[in-house]
């Protein structure tokens, strides 16, 4: 339950400036509040998520999510599919598999990555749609009917 500040609770509407860009008097509907109040994910999943997303501004570890998304690869593969070294590459690795987004698999002396969980490569996928203004299909996404909301698609 949205607990509301007491000035919200108390307001008489009052005008608040001719902004434009805000409201031009207190209202607070507490019905509408409440409502989606009952569907906001509590703080701590929030922080879970913001943190995840963090991650994601990294330029390389999107690149090699996205790599992976397509195909298992050696980190060599990586390294050279993104241009770096070998080094770099198995840092942001350590990351993505501490997060439990990707795994890997030894092969003889090589070692080989693959995505664990597909969802961060659907989230790139459609933030790269966004950006682009284009239906991730034409891109060969794997997934062209991404869904936000859960149950849709």
């Amino acid at each position: 339950m949205v607990k509301l500040s007491q000035q919200a609770k108390t307001a008489r509407p009052q005008t608040l400036g001719p902004r434009g860009d805000v409201c031009e008097m207190l209202y607070v509907n507490e019905s509408t509040v409440h409502a989606v109040a009952a569907h906001m994910p509590d703080t701590d999943v929030l922080d879970t998520a913001v943190d995840m997303l963090k991650l994601l501004s990294d330029p390389t570890r999107v690149r090699i999510v996205l790599a992976l998304a397509r195909a298992e690869l050696c980190v060599c593969d990586l390294a050279a599919l993104l241009g770096l070294s070998i080094s770099a590459v198995s840092h942001q690795l350590r990351i993505l598999r501490h997060l439990g987004w990707v795994t890997f698999r030894k092969e003889g002396r090589l070692a080989y990555y693959s995505l664990q969980d597909p969802r961060p490569a659907q989230i790139l996928e459609y933030m790269l749609a966004l950006v682009t203004g284009e239906d991730e299909a034409a891109h060969g996404g794997r997934n062209a009917s991404i869904s936000i909301k859960e149950g849709s698609t």
